[in-house]
Parts: structure tokens; C-alpha cells; sequence
């Protein structure tokens, strides 16, 4: 009977020993981060895996993984459009990246995230848009990614009167965020204040009804421009699906 006892003793110890041995990769974020982030966590989509963050038209892997918004619940709760969610992810993810490089971390705590979202979200209602479309009547948007490697694109792309003479171009990417699409172009003399961005980081799976599509990150280019300008797409082939909307194609060769 003694013996029985001192057993199952021993095997109490050894469990309540176990239970405070962590693996790596699975360390326990602190209680308060959970308590107080806890609100926003609905308001987020799970993060594409590795192998998942793709762009087949692209023919690219992108090198992070953005927040991806869960469009309908944020709609919902703060009453905002297609456009302004949009606005909102793309400003969100750029302030996490530039806050994990200032903190030098892979990941934030979610109460940092928390603080970041409702920043963001006051600025959004604020109607300070990190994107403002612009008014010309003719919109002349490029989408860069295919021309990556081509070293004369700056020259294709400078020396084309039907681009530069209408308006600054937009430029569009599948594969890169803001950042990284910045020093590409400052390395390809395209770098220019006139010149505006969509990057990668505006992709969703939502449409403008807010439906979702969890084959295909895209964005509405229709509902971006809101206007009655004529949008002419730049491409050396077909239109990526990821690009929706009614736009005139307009071929580059590479």
C-alpha cells in the first residue's frame, strides 16, 4: 500500500515537472497579450502558409506574408466600403513592417497589433488614405512585375509619350509590398514622387460585395479609381485575374 502511494506520488512530480517544459516554436505568449488583444483576433484572416503565398501570373513567391482583413466582419463593425478596407489593410501591414524593423522582430505581440489596428482605423475614418487616385481623364497603370529583370524598362516606360505625357503612371504589383517595390524602382530610375503605388500588401480574397474567394487574392481596380477616367492596363500578355475591373489592355513588349 506504501509502495502504491510513494508511485503515484512520484508520478504527480513528474508530471507537474513536464507541464513547465516548452518546446521551441511554441512558447506561450504572455496572458495579458491574449486578454488584451483578444478583440481584433475576429477581425484578422489566418496567414497564408509558405507554400500558399504565391502569385502564379506573376510566376513569383513573395518574400512576407501580409495581414490579410477579414473584410466582411470589419465592414460590418465599422461601417466602412470596399474602398476604405483596402486603404485600411494596405496602411495596416505597412506600419507592422515598419514597426517589426524598428523593434527588429519576426512578429509582433498581439497587443501592439491591437494598438496598430485602431490607429490605423482612426486615420482610415480620418479619411487619411496611404493611396489617393488620381483625377486625370486618362489613368495609365503598369503592372511592373513581369518587366522586373527587363534592365531598358525605365526607358520603355519614360520614353512613351502615351504614359508620360497624360499623367504620372501607377504603378501595380502582384509580388512586392510598398518597400520593397520602392527600392526596386529607385534601382530602375523610376523612382518619382508623381508615381503612385498598389502593391502587394492591398491583395484580398474579398470582392466589392465583400463576398470572399479563397482561390484568388485580387483587387478591384474599378472600385479603387471611382471615377470616369479611362484606365489603360500596361502588360506584355493578358490581364492577371488578380486585376478586376473594365480596363483597357496595352501592350509592352518585354
Amino acid at each position: 500500500m506504501l509502495r502504491t502511494f510513494y508511485i503515484i506520488l512520484f508520478g504527480l512530480i513528474l508530471a507537474s515537472c513536464s507541464s513547465n517544459i516548452i518546446a521551441p516554436g511554441y512558447e506561450a505568449r504572455n496572458l495579458d497579450q491574449y486578454y488584451v488583444a483578444s478583440g481584433v483576433v475576429r477581425y484578422f484572416l489566418q496567414e497564408l502558409p509558405f507554400w500558399a503565398n504565391v502569385s502564379s501570373s506573376a510566376s513569383c513567391r513573395r518574400s512576407s506574408s501580409h495581414r490579410l482583413l477579414n473584410f466582411e466582419q470589419v465592414g460590418k463593425s465599422f461601417n466602412l466600403s470596399y474602398f476604405e478596407l483596402v486603404q485600411f489593410q494596405s496602411l495596416l501591414n505597412r506600419m507592422l513592417i515598419q514597426k517589426m524593423e524598428v523593434s527588429k522582430l519576426k512578429g509582433l505581440p498581439l497587443d501592439s497589433e491591437e494598438e496598430i489596428f485602431y490607429h490605423v482605423l482612426d486615420r482610415i475614418n480620418a479619411k487619411f488614405y496611404p493611396f489617393i487616385p488620381p483625377k486625370f481623364k486618362r489613368i495609365n497603370l503598369i503592372w511592373i512585375d513581369p518587366y522586373i529583370k527587363d534592365e531598358k524598362i525605365s526607358l520603355k516606360i519614360t520614353k512613351n509619350s502615351e504614359i508620360m505625357d497624360s499623367a504620372p503612371p501607377v504603378i501595380l504589383s502582384l509580388c512586392f509590398n510598398q518597400f520593397e517595390l520602392e527600392k526596386i524602382l529607385k534601382k530602375s530610375g523610376l523612382e518619382h514622387s508623381s508615381v503612385k503605388y498598389i502593391s502587394s500588401e492591398s491583395l484580398t480574397p474579398y470582392d466589392d460585395k465583400l463576398h470572399m474567394d479563397v482561390h484568388l487574392l485580387k483587387i478591384d481596380l474599378e472600385q479603387i479609381f471611382q471615377s470616369k477616367s479611362q484606365i489603360y492596363f500596361y502588360t506584355p500578355d493578358d490581364i492577371p485575374a488578380e486585376f478586376v475591373g473594365t480596363v483597357k489592355k496595352v501592350i509592352i513588349k518585354k
